[in-house]
């Protein structure tokens, strides 16, 4: 059994219009393969996992400071194009931390971050369970 999983630089716009940013911490996007989670280091903190065009899962530290809920839409910028509105399902946390070294992360269904990434068909991480 085993999951794959994408990633790319995704920027969370707050509510201010500009993109959060903690010094030289990373925005992170990355992806969720259905049935696999328990492969992911994210656990879920609120909500769900994102499973449809349109949803994002995202860090739970930058839900707190952007006073993001369940249900908002947020926009994303996926690799410098343009913004797009996404409704936020769920929101994630890393190990017992709220975040990874203050990275901002948003969190795809894998077939969604595929397209978004520019990665349809695409891995470029697999894991594997025995």
């Amino acid at each position: 059994m085993g999951g794959g999983a994408v990633g790319a630089e995704a920027e969370i716009v707050g509510v201010d219009g500009k993109v959060v940013s903690r010094g030289s911490a990373l925005q992170l996007g990355l992806s969720t393969d259905k049935g696999y989670e328990r492969f992911s280091a994210f656990r879920l903190v609120a909500g769900s996992w994102p499973s449809a065009p349109g949803e994002v899962a995202i860090d739970s530290e930058t839900a707190s400071s952007q006073r993001f809920r369940v249900g908002d839409r947020v926009g994303i910028i996926v690799n410098g194009g343009r913004e797009q509105q996404f409704r936020v399902t769920g929101t994630v946390g890393y190990g017992s931390s709220s975040s990874i070294a203050g990275d901002t992360i948003s969190i795809f269904d894998l077939p969604i971050a595929q397209q978004l990434f520019g990665e349809r068909g695409e891995l470029d991480q697999i894991d594997v369970e025995a």
